[in-house]
């Protein structure tokens, strides 16, 4: 149930983050979901167990929620406002391939194994299908709107390498709390400064935006977040990382059902050799841990790079 419940409501969160753009400026809009899923996590946290963070890595997850957060949903928002969700849901696939690469380079210690790398290259050439057709083609805004959200998958890698050396140390309500906190000190200025007269001008009575930002902050977020815990806690990070592969292919169903948008077939191709590098990124070899489990709707480390 929890895994079709993930798969659903984070597929989902990629048409909710379109329908949220057309009424409210992009950064406002992560902002409030970054409230009102930082606003839950509180009271679970003060509910649970209170505020049990040590206090020297304080700022360090404050600083880390502007990788797992705040940068990525700031481009994520951004770049919706030019491509179908369908291809965001496909871009944001490449997460870990990023996250290898990241981990290889700055931490000393990781090593990764010949199948993570073969996944890395083939996820990378998937990629690359799916850019071909739109730079041949010219087509400016597509491009900006998908590097867009390859610059948001590139800051989860950066959030989830970082996170790894500080989340066995605090549990999770806390650690997205802090991280919550660390998004919105960075989107609020940035919505303020930038988007003034989009905010004055916005459609505030807009039912359906409102909808949205409540669908994105509670259901594929916190609720969302809540589940996949507690599937890695009850069967471990392999088992939580496969929810990760379906929401891609829900985002492309319901942007047909909802938008009428056609995926090319260039993007089909490109998504199932991303899906296929994933996979050898994940796959275990020998005795070795599985690559940290992730989700478009933050981080969650469990487990460690090879």
């Amino acid at each position: 149930m929890f895994f079709a419940l993930i798969a659903i409501f984070w597929g989902g969160s990629f048409l909710a983050v379109r329908e949220s753009v057309e009424v409210f400026p992009p950064f406002f809009a992560a902002a409030m979901r970054v409230g009102i899923a930082t606003f839950i996590m509180m009271v679970l946290m003060v509910y649970r167990n209170g505020d049990r963070v040590p206090r020297d890595i304080r700022l360090s997850m404050l600083a880390n929620g502007l990788f797992t957060l705040g940068f990525p949903w700031a481009l994520l928002f951004w770049g919706e406002q030019y491509i179908a969700p369908a291809m965001a849901g496909i871009i944001n696939a490449t997460t870990p391939l990023f996250t290898v690469v990241i981990a290889t380079l700055v931490v000393r210690r990781e090593k990764s194994a010949w199948n993570k790398w073969l996944g890395v290259v083939l996820g990378f050439f998937g990629v690359l299908i799916i850019f071909a057709p739109k730079i041949s083609a010219g087509a400016g805004s597509d491009i900006k709107g998908m590097l867009a959200i390859v610059g948001m998958a590139i800051s989860y890698g950066v959030g989830i390498v970082w996170l790894k050396s500080l989340a066995h140390r605090v549990a999770p309500f806390n650690a997205f709390f802090y991280q919550g906190l660390g998004a919105l000190v960075f989107l609020i200025p940035l919505s303020l400064i930038t988007e003034w007269s989009g905010l004055v001008n916005a459609h505030w009575g807009a039912q359906s935006g409102w909808i949205s930002i409540l669908y994105l902050g509670i259901f594929s977020t916190a609720l969302a977040q809540l589940m996949f815990f507690v599937i890695i806690r009850d069967l471990g990070a392999v088992a939580a990382s496969a929810v990760t592969y379906v929401p891609p292919i829900i985002a492309i169903i319901l942007d047909r059902l909802v938008y009428g948008h056609f995926v090319s077939l260039n993007a089909i191709i490109g998504a199932a050799v991303i899906l296929v590098g994933v996979r050898l990124v994940h796959m275990r070899i020998g005795k070795k841990k599985p690559l940290p489990a992730y989700s478009e709707e933050g981080v969650v480390v469990a487990g460690d790079v090879d």
